[in-house]
C-alpha cells in the first residue's frame, strides 16, 4: 500500500532505510524546483516518521531547521509549564496569606494551564512528539558514514510519556491548589 501511494506521488522507495535510522537526502537541483524539492522532502519526512526508526538524519537545511523549532518550541512550552505550575505549588506552601498568593498563583496557574492545554492539543497528536534533537556526536557511529550527515539534523527516539504525565500531573496539582485557596479566601470573608 506504501508503495502504491509513493509511485503516485512520484517518489521512489528511499534506499537508506533500516528499523534503526532513516536518512532524508538532500535532492539538489535549481532555485526554481525550491519548492517541489521542499514538499519532496515533507513527504519524505512524513514517511520516516510513520516508520518510527530509532533515528532520522535531516540532510535537507530547511526541513532540519523546521523541525528543530517544532521540537524546541514543544519542549518549551512543556519546560514553561511545569516551571510555572511548580512555582504555583512553591507559593502555596510559602505563603500564609491567602490573598498575596492569589495574585502569585493565579497567574502561574494560568499560563501552566494555557502551556498544557495548547502542549496537548498541538503537540500530541504529531508523531514529530517522540524525537528529539540530538547533538552528541556519538550517534554518529550508529550511521553510515559520510561528510554531508555531521552537518545534518539528527533525531533520535524517544519516549514523551513520563514528560506528559508529569507536565499534566503538575498543572492538576496547582488547579486543585489554586482552588483550595480560593475557597480559603472565601472562608475568611
Amino acid at each position: 500500500m506504501m508503495a502504491g501511494s509513493d509511485r503516485a506521488q512520484g517518489l521512489q522507495p528511499s534506499p537508506d532505510i533500516s528499523p534503526e535510522w532513516v536518512i532524508i537526502h538532500d535532492i539538489g537541483g535549481s532555485d526554481s524546483n525550491a519548492s517541489t524539492r521542499h514538499e519532496i522532502h515533507e513527504l519524505e519526512f512524513d514517511r520516516a516518521l510513520e516508520f518510527t526508526p530509532k533515528i532520522i538524519v535531516i540532510e535537507p537545511r530547511s526541513l532540519g531547521d523546521a523541525t528543530t523549532r517544532w521540537i524546541q518550541i514543544g519542549n518549551g512550552l512543556n519546560n514553561v509549564g511545569i516551571a510555572c505550575g511548580l512555582a504555583a505549588a512553591a507559593t502555596f506552601s510559602t505563603t500564609q496569606s491567602t490573598s498575596q498568593s492569589l495574585y502569585i498563583m493565579f497567574p502561574l496557574v494560568g499560563v501552566n494551564a494555557f502551556c498544557c492545554t495548547l502542549y496537548n492539543m498541538s503537540w500530541s497528536s504529531d508523531p514529530c512528539i517522540h524525537y528529539q534533537v540530538n547533538k552528541s556526536p556519538k550517534i554518529l557511529d550508529e550511521l553510515p558514514t559520510g561528510e554531508k550527515i555531521a552537518k545534518s539534523v539528527i533525531l533520535v527516539r524517544s519516549l514523551d510519556t513520563k514528560r506528559r504525565v508529569l507536565h499534566t500531573t503538575v498543572t492538576l496539582v496547582a488547579l486543585s491548589l489554586v482552588v483550595f485557596r480560593v475557597f480559603q479566601w472565601f472562608k475568611q470573608l
